[in-house]
């Protein structure tokens, strides 16, 4: 599945709900990361939050929040940033005050946390094939496996689809010997035309990295015509950045796909 096409299952799912609020339901829904749930005690966190959610993303300038063990112990998570993206999608990372005690499961929890919320905290398991708690268990390590290589990535191919709600629109790179485990990708998108840049937290899909949107949400927005030039810097999972690439320019997904319905 293109990565954020997976927020159209999240509506039809959550438009599903009754008796909830408008403010609340209708055009929501919460993505947690790492994305891999047996994690190093040296771990970073990022909440993202997708339509109405991103009010939640938001509060968290003003908002404590925690990872909670099964047992009831608390560890603060500082605020480390919070990126808005261009199309209905925000997303905060956090830095636990402290390291994580090894073999434990730990879950997200804010203060004063609301109903929805919390029912925001529940994914799909394919191993219990049911909605399971978003929680993480510790391994007795940290994160070494260092970048000892630049991260080079090239641009293979462009990608739009016109649905009746919008586009889904990338541009697509691929990672030149990618990692078998997670990593994160900060991207720097500048259009050339207007100099308007965008900076997002990506993570990769099965080796490339997909600079766009989704026909509900994404990071990135394209303009009908124009270049872009963009460079990405890796992230461990504990937080620490590499250098970034080299700029990369590239012409906008929506000139080689032009749509179906325009009349020139």
């Amino acid at each position: 599945m293109i990565p954020y096409l997976k927020y159209l299952v999240y509506l039809l799912l959550i438009l599903a709900y009754v008796n909830v609020g408008y403010a609340e339901c209708g055009y929501s829904g919460m993505n947690f990361y790492p994305q891999q749930r047996s994690i190093n005690i040296d771990a970073m966190f990022m909440i993202e939050g997708y339509g109405y959610s991103q009010k939640t993303v938001n509060s968290f300038y003003d908002r404590k929040v925690y990872l909670e063990s099964k047992d009831g112990q608390l560890i603060k998570m500082e605020l480390q940033e919070i990126l808005v993206g261009q199309l209905q999608l925000t997303q905060a990372v956090f830095k636990p005050s402290q390291c994580l005690l090894p073999n434990t499961t730990y879950s997200i929890k804010y203060e004063n946390q609301t109903e929805m919320e919390t029912r925001e905290m529940y994914g799909w398991d394919s191993d219990t094939e049911s909605r399971e708690k978003i929680q993480w268990t510790t391994q007795p390590t940290i994160n070494s496996d260092y970048m000892t290589r630049p991260l080079k990535i090239n641009y293979i191919t462009s990608e739009v689809n016109y649905y009746g709600c919008g586009p889904e629109a990338y541009a697509i790179f691929e990672i030149e010997n990618p990692h078998t485990i997670e990593k994160w990708y900060k991207v720097t998108l500048v259009d050339l035309s207007t100099h308007e840049e965008s900076i997002y937290i990506i993570t990769a899909y099965e080796g490339k990295l997909y600079i766009g949107h989704g026909m509900c949400a994404g990071p990135f927005v394209f303009n009908s015509n124009g270049k872009y030039k963009l460079k990405v810097s890796q992230m461990d999972l504990n937080g620490k950045y590499h250098p970034p690439t080299p700029w990369i320019t590239f012409q906008n997904p929506y000139e080689d796909h032009p749509s179906p319905w325009s009349p020139f």
